[in-house]
């Protein structure tokens, strides 16, 4: 119809369109009340194997953007993406001209005000660049029946560059062929994949409120044992320790009381078993001594971990040194927090 044919012109025109960037480009924090002052979030950094002044970033809603410089300018390489949300980067470590970006940002996949303000972005699927990010290629269809999907993660076998794992809304999908086609593993919405080191076989995603692993790739599935259960209803972020291989962490939400939050776990036996670190202070909130009972773990959740040093990421950044027994804050909510402020 008519309207199509406008809507066709106008996604003409916007491609076409000559646009500069205008800033802004530094934030100076301006009075201790303002809460939000900053230039917004990123969802993923990847580096360069073997070049440390390759950096790539991407945006829940600007795209991807790269440094060559370590991160002193950034060039937008995307542009021609028809989804500006990438959730998941892989750099091919048998070859780094070979990227796989992840379409879509889950962290806004949950309806509520994030939809009424026009904030969640879908996904278009994988996209694939063989010249370092100059151009890009879809790969196959993940076979989702037509059903609208954000992305989460997006990982690649240690030992099959070929095979990668993408988490996504609705499961949990497998290429073996580089993304030529993508078959569906599980069907349960899915935060997390992380494969262990070096083994292309065993293999974590973090759920709802739940966990799981398997031993072949993801053909079965196992769920994990705790000492406590994790909290229902929680989103749960996985970190693999690349140092101490066989350890495992879990970070659960939401807060639960004041102070405290579901909790931080740990695994030493590559996921088979996890014992909880700690559940306090709440490490997931605004206040600087995690006394408060807030978060938006749905939104914003995250963790690291390598040697036993362990950094979260909620509303401010966690760190510890110990294995997760105890938690210092290393960054403020506030522009008057006692910690820094990011």
């Amino acid at each position: 119809g008519l309207g199509d044919v406008y809507k066709r012109q106008e996604q003409q025109r916007a491609v076409e369109a000559d646009w500069d960037f205008i800033g802004p480009s530094t934030s100076i924090p301006s009075s201790p009340t303002v809460n939000f002052n900053g230039l917004g979030r990123l969802n993923r950094i990847a580096f360069h194997p073997t070049d440390p002044n390759t950096i790539y970033a991407g945006a829940p809603a600007g795209g991807l953007w790269k440094s060559t410089n370590d991160g002193g300018s950034w060039t937008n390489i995307s542009d021609n993406l028809p989804s500006i949300g990438i959730s998941g980067i892989v750099i091919n470590y048998g070859n780094p001209d070979i990227i796989w970006v992840l379409t879509g940002d889950g962290d806004t996949n949950f309806g509520g005000r994030l939809d009424a303000l026009g904030y969640t972005r879908m996904s278009a699927g994988v996209f694939k660049s063989f010249d370092g990010g100059e151009s890009w290629k879809k790969t196959g269809d993940l076979p989702t029946g037509g059903v609208a999907y954000s992305g989460y993660q997006l990982a690649q076998d240690p030992e099959n560059p070929n095979t990668l794992l993408a988490a996504t809304s609705i499961g949990l999908f497998r290429t073996t062929t580089g993304g030529i086609t993508w078959t569906q593993l599980t069907n349960t919405l899915t935060y997390d994949v992380e494969f262990a080191p070096g083994n292309g076989d065993r293999v974590y995603t973090s759920l709802l409120g739940g966990y799981q692993y398997s031993i072949d790739g993801g053909d079965t599935w196992l769920g994990g044992s705790f000492d406590f259960p994790l909290c229902g209803g929680g989103r749960v972020e996985i970190a693999v320790d690349q140092i101490n291989v066989g350890h495992v962490y879990l970070l659960a939400g939401p807060s639960t009381a004041t102070g405290q939050f579901c909790g931080l776990w740990r695994s030493t036996n590559s996921g088979a078993t996890f014992t909880r670190r700690t559940n306090t202070p709440n490490i997931l909130g605004r206040s600087p001594s995690g006394n408060d009972n807030q978060d938006q773990q749905l939104y914003d959740l995250c963790v690291a971990a390598q040697s036993g040093v362990v950094i979260t990421g909620g509303l401010a950044v966690w760190r510890s040194t110990n294995g997760g027994i105890t938690m210092t804050a290393s960054t403020g909510f506030h522009e008057d927090s006692l910690a820094q402020y990011i």
